[in-house]
């Protein structure tokens, strides 16, 4: 069996090239371009059930004819094991099927398997390994037996800008619930085209600020919370998931962000809030039963969301034949059971919405239309309703797409403005002229305070506070890893000089346009007056993350509305401060760059005063 398995793959890297070869014969007939995975895993399946009988240990009680020993089966194993292996891994580096091996670098393990980027997403430090192997590479580094990474900020426009030709790669499959197509999983362009078109008017200027009265009125929650906190705190006073300090409330940031952003989108797609500001824990209630809502049980959607995220993200790197396998790995099982309960709580919450009678025209304009009254209204082709397994993966990625992120980028941005007290008062300096907390008695008798929930109009175009948030979002991208492309059968794509033939997947990490090549010697600090300086890098970064974005979040427009609204009603109302001189936030990336643990100092402005 051994000696069979390592003929033959000797014959499939030397194929003989005349006919009458046995049964070897055809195995060097095979067209090269057919795919030399497939192709050897089935010769070694073929032989292996072929010879079985000559592996399998034989029941107990009988004696082999041939006297057998069960080291020979043990022999025949690893044997077999070892062909696989090298019919696996070698022969496809040795045959170069990519013309990768002399033009690019990367870890010795990278150009063998995959495992090395399913590795590093597994570590949570997918990005910071990125950025190391890219130091000590260069700009093209080989992360995959046929992927490519690319750290060049002009190659993001030309890899992600429509009509390129270039496709998704199969990692966007591990994302695919049902056998319908969400647009992000959808990989055929005419699909993720009619998808879009679809679901374009849902994230459309003028349904983006419908969707205003239901943000502030979550912002509202938050803002209940974190006044009661520092009055307590100002009494000295702790409560159980903070502490009392120097007058000062001390929180996990990461934790309220998180809690508001899902309340927040649950909200807005499907009129659910979750009521985990409220609750201050990550806990939601979900019908046991479709037709049976009053039995309910309790979730940990942020949980299940991180780590069903993390799981996908480290299987989708492999090809998609093998995903399904290892997903069912025991050590991949819970996030497969994450990913099906975040399904469970989507359809529970789209039969719910559906099942409510719609609200009167006078409770939408005070509370604000939802996300899901706008997906209701889109038509297919014919003009037919969206069927409704498809309107449930859709409703899925509504929930979950823009929650995550958000969260991240808010813990981030307060991070960095309690980190630099400086920049902090400037800008408080600018939402004081503009959005002042207080009327001033010259415009009431009372001087009564104003609610304390900005508004969009005047917030949306102020220079200091847009410039914080884009500063937030160069040094924390919301996504840890690029979004691979591949060149479709029959083509080639060249970028930076490079030429890729069809089957090369490539990538373009998202900290390319963070580095000192593009923002110099600083490039490390956050400084938000760099957005506001006359430079062409600025303009030309600007274009590249907004060309990004769009291709990456269809929602971003809806989401710097979120961001803004709540950092602006944050930093008009309370002064924040590090809960400690050495705190930071602990960072965990895949798919999305996550943050957790972020201990921050918070009292009311002025509090001392009034």
């Amino acid at each position: 069996m051994s000696g069979i398995l390592f003929v033959v793959s000797a014959a499939y890297l030397f194929p003989a090239t005349g006919a009458g070869q046995g049964q070897f014969a055809a195995l060097a007939e095979i067209p090269r371009d057919k795919g030399i995975v497939d192709t050897t895993i089935s010769m070694i399946i073929h032989l292996c059930l072929c010879d079985i009988k000559d592996v399998l240990p034989l029941r107990r009680g009988q004696h082999s004819p041939d006297n057998m020993h069960d080291s020979n089966c043990i022999l025949h194993y690893s044997a077999a094991a070892g062909a696989f292996l090298i019919s696996f891994y070698v022969i496809p580096y040795l045959l170069d099927p990519y013309d990768y091996r002399r033009r690019f670098p990367g870890p010795w393990s990278a150009v063998l398997s995959n495992s090395w980027k399913s590795s590093a997403v597994k570590t949570g430090k997918a990005c910071n390994t990125m950025f190391e192997i890219h130091q000590k590479y260069g700009p093209f580094v080989r992360i995959g037996p046929n992927h490519i990474s690319i750290a060049d900020p002009d190659a993001l426009e030309d890899i992600y800008k429509h009509g390129n030709g270039l496709l998704k790669s199969d990692y966007y499959a591990m994302f695919r619930l049902g056998t319908h197509e969400s647009l992000f999983t959808s990989r055929d362009k005419a699909e993720h085209s009619t998808k879009r078109r679809r679901l374009a008017h849902i994230f459309s200027p003028q349904n983006i600020l419908s969707y205003q009265p239901r943000v502030r009125n979550n912002i509202r929650h938050l803002v209940d919370q974190l006044d009661m906190r520092c009055q307590q705190a100002a009494e000295g006073r702790s409560g159980f998931n903070w502490s009392a300090k120097d007058g000062r409330a001390v929180l996990d940031i990461c934790s309220q962000m998180s809690y508001l952003a899902f309340d927040l989108i649950g909200d807005l797609a499907m009129r659910s809030p979750l009521g985990m500001i409220q609750a201050q824990r990550d806990t939601t209630n979900v019908a046991k039963s479709l037709t049976d809502g009053a039995k309910t049980i309790q979730l940990p959607l942020i949980e299940l969301f991180d780590k069903g995220t993390q799981s996908v993200s480290s299987i989708g790197v492999y090809p998609r034949w093998a995903q399904a396998s290892l997903l069912l790995l025991p050590w991949n099982l819970y996030g497969l059971f994450a990913v099906r309960n975040m399904l469970g709580f989507a359809s529970a919450a789209l039969s719910h919405r559906l099942r409510r009678t719609q609200d009167s025209s006078d409770d939408k304009e005070a509370r604000g239309v939802d996300m899901a009254d706008k997906l209701l209204e889109a038509r297919d082709e014919d003009g037919n309703l969206i069927p409704r397994e498809e309107l449930l993966i859709e409703t899925f990625g509504l929930l979950f797409a823009g929650s995550d992120t958000t969260s991240n980028t808010l813990s981030a941005f307060c991070f960095y403005l309690a980190k630099h007290p400086h920049l902090q008062a400037k800008l408080q300096a600018e939402l004081d002229e503009h959005i002042p907390l207080k009327y001033s008695h010259q415009d009431t008798e009372s001087g009564s305070e104003i609610d304390p929930v900005a508004t969009y109009e005047p917030i949306k175009d102020l220079l200091y506070l847009n410039a914080c948030m884009k500063e937030t979002m160069r040094l924390h991208s919301a996504l840890g890893l690029g979004l691979p492309r591949v060149v479709p059968p029959g083509k080639s794509f060249t970028v930076d000089g490079q030429t890729f033939k069809a089957g090369s997947i490539i990538s373009v990490p998202t900290f390319v346009t963070n580095g000192e090549s593009v923002w110099g010697h600083d490039a490390d600090e956050f400084r938000p007056e760099r957005w506001l300086e006359d430079s062409k890098d600025v303009v030309r970064v600007d274009q590249l993350n907004l060309m990004y974005a769009h291709k990456a979040c269809m929602g971003r427009n809806l989401a710097i509305m979120d961001i803004l609204l709540i950092v602006a009603t944050i930093f008009r109302r309370y002064d924040l401060q590090l809960g400690h001189p050495d705190a930071k936030p602990t960072i965990r990336d895949s798919v999305i760059r996550q943050v957790y643990d972020c201990p921050i100092a918070i009292k009311r402005r002025g509090m001392a005063t009034e």
